[in-house]
């Protein structure tokens, strides 16, 4: 997820993390609930664009939404379906749900590649108060392979 985002505002804009030590990528062992973002003291960040432990996402929203307006969730296509988060929704209903039209495979070295969670992004854009559903198309085979892919989604939503 970091190095598209990267292609889009480069390197020195994205500050990569993961909770587990050996994510391959960005900076490991960093737990987003427990920790201060340095950057929090000095600047807010424009954005917040994670996949958080769904068991935890609520605490993730929350935590987000207090650095920056501006986040960006991938969780289970059916998270808003609880009675618990109905609350959480009526706080801070997303300006967008982006429904992806495949099943990512997270873990595919590990579990395989027959994945079998739906999950889509929820967003929140400073300024958006109503919520606004947009199935989001797979991307080839091709613009995959390439990394840097023109998603008109991400482009207008990062505006």
């Amino acid at each position: 997820m970091s190095r598209v985002l990267m292609e889009y505002v480069g390197e020195s804009n994205v500050l990569a993390s993961d909770l587990r030590e050996d994510s391959g990528f960005g900076r490991g062992g960093v737990n987003f609930l427990k920790c201060v973002p340095r950057v929090a003291t000095t600047y807010s960040p424009d954005w917040i664009i994670t996949n958080p432990p769904f068991d935890v996402a609520a605490a993730f929203i929350e935590k987000a939404l207090s650095f920056t307006d501006n986040v960006a969730m991938l969780l289970k296509s059916q998270y808003w379906h609880a009675k618990s988060r109905i609350h959480l929704f009526e706080r801070h209903p997303p300006s967008w749900v982006l429904p992806l039209t495949w099943r990512p495979a997270f873990l595919e070295l590990e579990r395989g590649t027959s994945p079998l969670m739906d999950v889509s992004w929820m967003v929140w854009r400073k300024g958006e108060t109503e919520t606004r559903f947009e199935p989001i198309r797979r991307p080839s085979a091709r613009e995959m392979s390439r990394l840097s892919f023109d998603i008109p989604e991400l482009s207008q939503l990062l505006g």
